[in-house]
């Protein structure tokens, strides 16, 4: 019989904490948007114009690519930190991101995603061997 410390998988325990991290800082995000205005109907988030968050998203990236074609600047939204404006905007990104994939649940797609990821992955290094 094997005992608790030989059957410990690094992997699962760093799946399970990237999930407990991302979804409590998706819910975080998600409570700040919906405090913000972010939606016109908080009790249905899940409506919210696709179109819309994609134009913002896509926005930020803009900003980002703005940023490196004039050297990277500091940002001056973030002054104190020392940030510069593709950071800034990547944030920006990624909470966008995790805002509207809270409001359409969709961890349990990006753990599906990130399994298949592993499996071609593995299928990748099998041929790498051969």
């Amino acid at each position: 019989m094997q005992t608790k410390e030989e059957t410990f998988n690094f992997e699962n325990a760093f799946k399970d904490y990237f999930a407990f991290g991302w979804n409590e800082t998706q819910s975080r995000v998600h409570v700040t948007a919906l405090e913000k205005g972010w939606y016109d109907d908080v009790k249905k988030p899940s409506d919210r114009n696709q179109g819309e968050v994609i134009a913002l998203i896509h926005s930020e990236l803009s900003e980002a690519l703005d940023g490196l074609r004039s050297g990277n600047p500091p940002s001056e939204k973030i002054v104190d930190r020392g940030f510069s404006q593709v950071e800034e905007e990547f944030a920006d990104v990624v909470i966008r991101i995790m805002d509207i994939s809270a409001a359409k649940r969709a961890m349990k797609e990006i753990e599906r995603l990130m399994s298949e990821n592993e499996s071609l992955l593995a299928l990748i290094e099998m041929k790498n061997d051969e």
